[in-house]
């Protein structure tokens, strides 16, 4: 067999990771035995693995001295590498007892509790340049509130000269609004992400304008202070995916700012009791007009309120992650506690489209359901469909629409129905398609799930007069 000392230093690095004999899981064992301990200290890399753990430097008194002589000694240790860096906001200035490192710091995450922005942008700005510097995340637990931005000054589209001699490499940019720098985002940062807080977006319009080649835009609960419906929208030519995560309405007055190419993908997380049209503009947004396949879906997480996910393809390619994806976790629907909103005439208003061929319809809670005049205003949104999939608690309202003139949709040829209803459905599923045949609109495919007794033959037999293709779970 060999010895311990003939394994790769990558798979000892990584054995040593899953060892942790006392209280301390951030501080892992150090005297394994006197070949690992020999071997893991000539690593360069495995000293550098321990700078990105979180909490290297705890916050507690007796051992903070302790803590910042092994950063400092991890630090030493990593030689040439590429430096990766994690730190609290209280430990922001161990960056200044290293200034022969920060030519090599690839990646610094920072976190604070709570911070005066001016003063952590001025001490950010202090350490460049970071020519090496690709990957900057800065967060903060507690935003400053918008009074504490009224000392920043706003600069104009032809102010504040780009910082990119002092960041020629940054990639990624992700930041609380505290530290949002306009003149940080070079023309080399091709990612995007500003979390939680209050924000100018003259300031960040400002920013964007001067990155072209952005790819990747996430914006998450930043509140605006300074909208106007008039501004002119920003340019994004290479925007590949625009995520949108809010609890509230901003979403639906900055998405007009934003002119995005076709191929951007867009991604809006929501907590809100409302769709609302205003969110969704097409000539911003293109997406939507060339979406071929929608899956909507309404389930229960909790007691509280309906989830509502809405997925959108283009050529049925589901494999890869949708062009287009809407997540509400407390939408509102009639439902058990006897509201009387449905967001049908919302959904169908903003995504309604004669590109649309297929459409599937989840509503996964037996509180959930539509009317015949919910599924007349789907139809008449997706003149186009060819392909319909709907599970449901009931499917009466379905039947009803699909069989009252002029018939809706004209084109449909594949119809999969999963539903609750009793055993009295089946007769009313074959005289809904005995209708439509008759008017010379006959369907492909059929496949009806129904585990509310067995299907009668002569219930199937004048199915299959009908449908070409016929498929019965019970």
């Amino acid at each position: 067999m060999l010895g311990i000392q003939a394994l790769p230093i990558e798979l000892l690095i990584h054995i040593f990771h899953c060892v942790s004999p006392t209280d301390r899981r951030d501080i892992r064992l150090s005297h394994v035995c006197k070949i690992w301990r020999d071997t893991l200290q000539n690593t360069s890399g495995f000293w550098a693995n321990f700078l990105i753990i979180p909490d290297l430097i705890t916050s507690n008194t007796n051992n903070h001295e302790r803590d910042v002589r092994f950063w400092h000694l991890f630090v030493e240790r990593t030689s040439s590498q590429p430096l990766h860096l994690r730190l609290g906001g209280w430990d922001f200035d161990l960056l200044n007892d290293i200034p022969k490192h920060l030519p090599r710091l690839t990646y610094l995450h920072v976190h604070w509790k709570m911070v005066y922005p001016k003063e952590v942008q001025r001490r950010l700005l202090a350490l460049a340049p970071l020519p090496a510097l690709k990957d900057l995340r800065l967060s903060c637990d507690h935003p400053a509130p918008e009074t504490h931005f009224l000392d920043l000054e706003v600069p104009g589209p032809t102010q504040a000269a780009l910082l990119t001699d002092k960041y020629p490499q940054l990639r990624y940019l992700e930041v609380n609004p505290d530290f949002f720098v306009p003149s940080m985002v070079v023309q080399s940062v091709i990612a995007l992400a500003i979390c939680d807080g209050n924000l100018s977006l003259i300031m960040l319009k400002t920013a964007l304008a001067h990155c072209q080649t952005l790819e990747y835009l996430r914006l998450e609960n930043v509140d605006f202070w300074d909208i106007q419906d008039a501004s002119e929208q920003v340019v994004l030519p290479h925007l590949r995916e625009l995520c949108l995560c809010y609890s509230h309405d901003p979403v639906m007055h900055l998405i007009p700012h934003i002119r995005c190419p076709s191929i951007t993908r867009l991604d809006v997380s929501l907590s809100s009791p409302f769709l609302d049209v205003g969110m969704f503009n097409p000539h911003s947004l293109p997406i939507i007009r060339i979406l071929t396949r929608l899956e909507l879906e309404v389930y229960y997480p909790t007691d509280d309120a309906p989830a509502l996910s809405i997925n959108g393809y283009i050529n049925r390619d589901v494999i890869h992650a949708p062009p287009l994806h809407i997540f509400n976790e407390r939408f509102r629907w009639k439902h058990r506690v006897h509201e009387i909103f449905t967001p049908i005439a919302s959904i169908t208003e903003i995504l309604g489209s004669s590109m649309v061929s297929e459409l599937e319809v989840r509503l996964l809670d037996e509180d959930l359901n539509m009317t015949h005049l919910d599924w007349t205003m789907v139809f008449e949104a997706f003149p186009a469909l060819t392909s319909l999939v709907v599970h449901i608690s009931s499917c009466h309202g379905l039947l009803r629409a699909l069989r009252q003139t002029p018939l809706r949709p004209a084109g449909l040829e594949r119809l999969t129905i999963a539903c609750g209803n009793g055993a009295g459905v089946r007769h009313t599923l074959v005289l809904t398609l005995e209708t439509r045949a008759s008017l010379g609109h006959r369907l492909q495919r059929l496949e009806f799930r129904n585990l509310n007794g067995a299907f009668a033959s002569w219930h199937l037999a004048r199915l299959q007069d009908v449908v070409e293709e016929v498929v019965i779970v019970a």
